[in-house]
């Protein structure tokens, strides 16, 4: 028996408003070929990414144009993130493909988050879920404006502390995930564009976890290896074609640089909700 396969988008730094826009093409990317994609990628410039429903009033927006850092909303929910030095990986895969039938969010979160908790095995770090870490910062469950300054169950801890943030939307049996792997915390800048008190001893990064620089490529060369151990499929590198990218762009214009779609969207919410959509 052939092995299951999955498509593997390679790395690479775009706006946030491109790879925003080249993570909800991973959706409709599924529905027309059913194989699942996954997608590493970097963020050039720096930006900050809001939850669907996050109003912009959580950030130093002005601060954030002086710095020339990105806002764009993601089309999953949480608190927001600024992306900097991070790697970053989306995924997008059927109910179907989790052999379960219909999946709760929790439940997919608990199986998908698998395999970047072994991604982090391999580089040699003891992670598990915030709901099962015997030492824990903020309580599960908790949530924050600011994304890593809070813990749902399923978010990762490793020596106690939150890691990362992943996030999750539905559509028509698709699942489609994003989440951070950050490199390094910039405490200075995180303070200067968002609002309010941070913890900052709730949440760490790959150089304070492991003493020393990491370099992107040392996340990059692991994530394929964990989705393939852990969710039995193998990787096919095939990068964005021509006309892909001429959807992404679309979709790029139409939507993420739109200044309708940066609006408050926290009135879509409930029809959103009767669709079946995640938050």
């Amino acid at each position: 028996m052939q092995p299951l396969r999955a498509r593997f988008v390679p790395y690479r730094c775009a706006s946030g408003f491109e790879n925003m826009a080249a993570d909800e093409y991973l959706i409709s990317c599924y529905q027309r070929y059913r194989v699942p994609v996954l997608r590493i990628y970097g963020w050039d410039p720096p930006s900050i990414s809001l939850g669907r429903y996050q109003k912009a009033a959580c950030l130093h927006v002005d601060a954030c144009r002086s710095d020339s850092v990105n806002i764009v909303r993601r089309v999953t929910g949480g608190g927001a993130i600024f992306h900097f030095s991070e790697v970053t990986y989306s995924l997008a895969v059927g109910e179907r493909d989790l052999g379960k039938g219909a999946v709760s969010i929790k439940d997919s979160f608990g199986i998908l988050n698998g395999f970047i908790i072994e991604a982090y095995h391999m580089l040699g770090l003891d992670a598990s879920y915030a709901k099962d870490s015997a030492v824990r910062g903020a309580a599960a469950g908790s949530s924050q404006p600011f994304c890593f300054a809070g813990n749902e169950e399923f978010d990762i801890l490793i020596r106690g502390k939150k890691i990362g943030g992943n996030a999750q939307r539905r559509t028509e049996g698709v699942i489609f995930q994003h989440g951070s792997i950050p490199l390094t915390i910039d405490a200075d800048r995180i303070m200067r564009y968002f609002r309010g008190t941070i913890d900052f001893d709730n949440f760490t990064c790959l150089e304070e976890l492991l003493s020393r620089k990491v370099p992107p490529y040392d996340v990059i060369k692991v994530l394929p290896k964990a989705f393939s151990a852990v969710m039995k499929y193998e990787c096919h590198e095939k990068d964005f074609s021509p006309s892909e990218k001429k959807d992404i762009t679309f979709i790029m214009k139409n939507r993420y640089r739109a200044d309708s779609w940066m609006k408050d969207r926290r009135g879509y919410a409930h029809e959103e909700r009767q669709a079946g959509l995640a938050q």
